[in-house]
């Protein structure tokens, strides 16, 4: 009894001295192993600012994650926490270094970089001009570099060469008002622009496919030729004295500035007002020329008008015939220079003809008023009234039967006509019908 006793108390220390050594054999075979860190990542974007999408590569087994990002962020995950998939945002340009250990092990380092945006600006060869202007555009990128610098904690250095990449493209924008235009080359030539404000966007890639862009506007403005025009309006008619001149000028874009009156072609220039008046002091014909200048300096072409005085002006007219029923001509009596006719033929004050020698048949005798109104080359507008006076004469006669037989009738005629005025000096027989004079007896 003792015996068995005694064996059992053996039993018991011997196994209390064989838990510490079957502990250990557990642990080391299935305890966490150190290993070895691995990653990649993506980057969504390394323009001027980007997140980075971390994914773990170092294997199986890991346990325990921890990650310094570089940009004054860590951190680390402990099982069941997972760590294998991470991400960072990096505000800036710069080198980061980002490390990771797993399991306490060795640590790995890789590099991100963030390139800066570049930062374009252009200039043009004109800023104004008149239609049609040739423009050259030439585009610049700003020489950006990163210095060191501290995010939070961390230092961002190693940052040499870390620049805006080579432009690739250049992208110009003109807001619709021409095409726009994607080219590799800084320089672009604009040919034939036409009048308007030209604001210009300016985008570049490099070739990181970082872009930059600036705008600005009225980068060009390109002004209107003005159409020149003028009205000519003299305070009288006939005779020396005061012109007003008045411009009818236009313009498609911009403003007409200034209105250049020349007057007699002598290259001087009168008056620079949109209204000119003018005092002539000598007949003959003057010449007036107009030049329009625009507030960007446009010039249109000359315009050149005459203004004529006439030293004798006048009006006057003649006509021919006296009797009612017959064409009575009329013909122009003034003075050289006419250029137009407006003859008044049976006084209701409505021209009814307007050439230079009209002729009228009046069908009553008695007074007529006849007006001409005339237009001479100076502008000068005369009329004259005059009354035209024509008889009327009424024919009328009688027959008696002087022999009656045939075939040797004989009929005596005696004329009974009648006249408004004055005496009637002439008779013309037709007796057989075949409008030939066949008397001019007054009673055959």
């Amino acid at each position: 009894m003792n015996k068995i006793l005694r064996f059992k108390f053996m039993n018991i220390a011997f196994l209390r001295n064989l838990i510490p050594f079957l502990v250990l054999f557990v642990l080391i075979p299935f305890g966490a192993k150190a290993q070895t860190a691995d990653f990649n990542f993506i980057l969504t974007s390394q323009c001027g600012n980007g997140t980075a999408e971390f994914t773990d590569l170092s294997g199986p087994g890991i346990t325990k994650w921890e990650w310094d990002f570089g940009n004054s962020n860590s951190r680390t995950f402990v099982a069941p926490e997972d760590g294998s998939s991470v991400s960072a945002i990096y505000p800036g340009p710069g080198v980061y270094t980002v490390t990771l250990s797993v399991n306490d092990g060795e640590p790995v380092q890789k590099k991100i970089t963030i390139y800066p945006s570049p930062e374009p600006e252009f200039t043009s060869s004109l800023e104004s001009g008149c239609e049609p202007l040739d423009v050259v555009l030439t585009a610049t990128n700003k020489a950006v570099s990163v210095p060191d610098h501290t995010i939070g904690t961390d230092v961002i250095s190693d940052v040499e060469g870390v620049t805006a990449g080579a432009i690739e493209s250049y992208q110009w924008d003109f807001q619709g008002k021409i095409d726009g235009v994607i080219q590799n080359e800084p320089t672009l030539n604009l040919s034939d622009l036409s009048p308007d404000d030209y604001g210009v966007l300016l985008s570049i890639t490099d070739e990181f496919g970082c872009k930059g862009t600036v705008y600005e506007s009225s980068v060009v403005v390109v002004g209107a030729i003005p159409s020149a025009d003028f009205s000519i309006t003299k305070e009288s008619d006939c005779g020396l004295g005061n012109v007003e001149f008045k411009s009818l000028g236009s313009i498609s874009f911009g403003q007409i500035s200034e209105y250049q009156w020349d007057i007699e072609n002598d290259d001087s220039v009168e008056s620079t007002d949109e209204t000119y008046t003018h005092n002539f002091t000598s007949t003959g014909v003057h010449d007036i020329s107009l030049t329009l200048k625009s507030d960007l300096g446009c010039l249109s072409p000359e315009v050149t008008k005459q203004v004529a005085f006439n030293g004798d002006n006048s009006v006057d007219f003649n006509h021919t015939g006296t009797c009612a029923g017959q064409p009575i001509s009329f013909s122009d009596a003034s003075s050289a220079g006419v250029v137009a006719w407006a003859w008044d033929l049976d006084g209701d004050n409505s021209p009814d003809s307007n050439v230079k020698a009209p002729t009228y048949t009046f069908s009553t005798a008695g007074d007529h008023e006849v007006s001409l109104t005339v237009t001479h080359s100076d502008g000068c507008v005369m009329s004259l009234t005059k009354t035209v006076s024509l008889e009327g004469v009424t024919a009328d006669f009688n027959h008696t039967m002087i022999k009656e037989c045939p075939s040797d009738y004989k009929v005596g005629f005696s004329d009974i006509s009648t006249t408004s005025s004055g005496t009637i000096t002439a008779w013309s027989w037709d007796f057989n019908g075949d409008h030939i004079e066949d008397s001019d007896l007054q009673n055959p």
